[in-house]
């Protein structure tokens, strides 16, 4: 993104950023045309180019600003947690899954992209632009959590959880494709968080937990 797009009235960015994402998610990255975009908004193409470097610059742009509505959402629903350690992980992913629901225009975006997970560069980029908002968000998440009759520190679980969890996501979001259901795609996380939380709940009690 160059300083000519910050320097845009909000709407024209608006316009723009709309037509982007509608764009993205129904054709993802590799199939998008940078042609269909600006004649919908009625541009030049050499306006577009202004405003942002490449069409990868673009793409990241919005991911990342989509991203960021998330979290922001996210930020706002993470009051009342449990205090259980398992407990608290499934309530994210409940909440998490109640959040796509509640904005379908987010999760066609993410639904619409599954080319980006295949590939490792694009993937690298956005988390480098993401992580020190993911990470502070983190820290939040692990305020409150009962440490009593854990073996580890729960800061140091619950980063080992969520490292495998994007794994599992990741793999995931390449297969996605628009027509997938919110409740397909929870169901088949459920299946491969309850094998995870198992495992390591075995390994991180000091106790068996009832």
């Amino acid at each position: 993104m160059t300083e000519a797009f910050n320097r845009l009235p909000e709407e024209k960015k608006k316009a723009i950023i709309d037509v982007c994402i509608d764009e993205f998610s129904e054709y993802g990255y590799e199939k998008s045309s940078t042609n269909r975009i600006v004649k919908k908004l009625g541009i030049a193409k050499g306006s577009l180019f202004k405003y942002f470097n490449s069409k990868e610059d673009l793409f990241l742009y919005i991911l990342e600003l989509i991203s960021k509505q998330m979290v922001d959402l996210f930020r706002e629903d993470i009051s009342d947690m449990p205090a259980d350690i398992i407990d608290y992980i499934w309530e994210l992913f409940n909440r998490k899954m109640k959040l796509l629901l509640e904005n379908p225009k987010i999760y066609k975006f993410f639904m619409g992209i599954s080319d980006f997970y295949r590939n490792s560069l694009f993937v690298d980029k956005f988390d480098a632009k993401i992580f020190p908002m993911t990470w502070e968000l983190f820290n939040k998440f692990v305020e409150g959590i009962d440490e009593t009759n854990l073996k580890f520190d729960a800061y140091i679980i619950i980063s080992v959880i969520m490292m495998v969890i994007a794994g599992i996501r990741r793999d995931m979001y390449r297969e996605m494709h628009p027509d997938i259901s919110v409740d397909e795609i929870a169901d088949k996380m459920k299946e491969f968080l309850g094998t995870m939380l198992n495992i390591f709940k075995g390994g991180m009690y000091i106790s068996e937990k009832n």
